[in-house]
């Protein structure tokens, strides 16, 4: 199922297909342990390629992923992902839903990337960067805006800066502005 947005761009709805939830021992259809997830995950005929598993937050599993313990949270889901082939990748969710859209409406997705590249960066001589994990400014001029949104549009930064090469510590697909006196440079980077 997809929405358009008021810009026009389809956004696809994301549920979540699978959960690791403990049930006291027993699984149900769609519920249960990091093995019996893995299980359907692996033996499914499903022709859709994405799936969302998702972890509740107070279940808790053995060390075999296949019954009660006391793993929980992130420990749980890695449960899960050791026991899946080569031909599953885990990624974030916001990662999972720029897949999906190039899965299905790729000239679209495309189109949007494309509007949200760099602007004014030769004019402005700023650069931007991302590198193990961290966006690099450099060239910025000192007391100007910069502001960092994930690809949902939260704002993750919004700052003045004081130094021409400041550094963040922000991962996603992500849209980065400086604001200065010369003018405004908008750059879209991945850094993952």
């Amino acid at each position: 199922m997809w929405f358009t947005n008021s810009s026009g761009y389809d956004i696809p709805v994301v549920t979540v297909k699978y959960s690791l939830w403990d049930f006291g021992g027993r699984n149900n259809q769609r519920e249960g342990t990091p093995d019996y997830i893995a299980n359907k995950l692996t033996s499914s005929a499903d022709s859709d390629p994405y799936n969302l598993v998702i972890v509740h937050a107070w279940s808790g599993f053995n060390e075999a992923g296949t019954s009660s313990g006391d793993i929980k949270g992130a420990g749980a889901a890695k449960l899960c992902v050791n026991k899946l082939n080569e031909n599953f990748k885990v990624v974030n969710i916001e990662e999972m839903i720029w897949r999906i859209r190039m899965h299905y409406r790729p000239d679209q997705t495309q189109l949007l990337l494309n509007a949200t590249d760099i602007v004014n960066v030769e004019t402005l001589n700023v650069r931007i960067f991302g590198a193990q994990g961290q966006v690099h400014l450099v060239g910025a001029d000192a007391n100007s805006l910069v502001e960092i949104y994930d690809i949902t549009g939260k704002l993750k930064v919004s700052e003045y800066i004081t130094s021409s090469e400041p550094v963040y510590n922000v991962k996603g697909i992500l849209i980065v502005r400086v604001v200065s006196e010369k003018g405004i440079t908008v750059n879209k980077i991945i850094n993952l």
